[in-house]
């Protein structure tokens, strides 16, 4: 008597289970059809760029320089410099030395770089003077 009692319980469950199952799938299956029920669950609308006024040129927005091509300046103050907003040769040759030391403190960095020629190095590559630029770099000890 005691296997009846086994089996009983073993149609229960498996009766319980498929009925669980089928649940769940009619549930998922009216989620996905019905689209989105409330304003709440509304898919965003499509992104259209706003249009140029006609006759005016779109703003430029100059080009980031390789600041490493600088003796002194390796990557990572490439980087301190980039996300301080100074991103081209003629950027870096207008900043005041006093202003570049405040970005490395301020962006902790952890070796002792000295920034007194990098505005005269930069004025010479933002102006293409590339031959010039590489004479004064071979004169440089350590970017000094």
């Amino acid at each position: 008597m005691d296997w009846y009692l086994l089996v009983v319980i073993f149609v229960l469950l498996f009766f319980a289970g498929a009925v669980y199952w089928w649940w769940t799938q009619s549930r998922i299956a009216r989620s996905t059809s019905s689209g989105p029920r409330s304003a709440a669950e509304q898919p965003p609308p499509p992104y259209v760029p706003e249009p140029q006024p006609l006759g005016l040129p779109a703003p430029e927005v100059p080009e980031a320089d390789d600041l490493a091509a600088i003796e002194g300046i390796g990557p990572r103050i490439h980087d301190v410099l980039h996300e301080a907003g100074i991103k081209t040769f003629a950027q870096l040759a207008e900043t005041d030395v006093e202003r570049i030391r405040e970005i490395l403190t301020s962006a902790e960095f952890p070796f002792a770089a000295n920034p007194e020629t990098w505005p005269a190095q930069a004025r010479l590559a933002a102006q293409s003077r590339w031959q010039e630029l590489k004479e004064l770099q071979e004169s440089l000890k350590s970017g000094v």
